[in-house]
């Protein structure tokens, strides 16, 4: 069955994930693995932008290996707001994991008020391996 997880961050979130990736979904039970359909992006935006251009990164262990990142540089460091979905980093591998998922940026985001809901959308899946 298709889910849609939420995740809303604040400003203080935002710019704490430079050191602190979020989690969107918990680890699945043992036995069991999450595949990652797809993510969108909805950024509002509040004066001042965050004062970088780096993308949001999303993976099991985002800051060595991001398998989806922003689509476009800028777009949570505007000055606008935005919808969007993110990309796989990779169009041929699909991904799953039985690892935490999370989110985080490869640059300080300085400054910034916007906030952001990330909604993952993901089916739990049982493997007999």
């Amino acid at each position: 069955m298709i889910q849609v997880a939420k995740t809303s961050l604040t400003a203080a979130q935002i710019k704490a994930l430079f050191g602190t990736p979020i989690t969107l979904l918990a680890a699945p039970a043992s036995g069991d693995v999450n595949n990652i359909i797809g993510i969108t992006e909805d950024f509002t935006y509040v004066a001042p932008a965050y004062g970088t251009t780096a993308k949001l990164r999303y993976g099991y262990n985002v800051s060595l290996n991001a398998s989806f990142a922003q689509s476009a540089n800028n777009v949570l460091f505007s000055g606008g707001s935005s919808i969007m979905p993110a990309q796989k980093t990779s169009a041929l591998t699909p991904f799953s994991t039985n690892a935490a998922f999370k989110v985080d940026v490869g640059i300080n985001p300085i400054a910034g008020n916007g906030t952001m809901n990330i909604y993952v959308i993901y089916e739990t899946v049982t493997v007999n391996i």
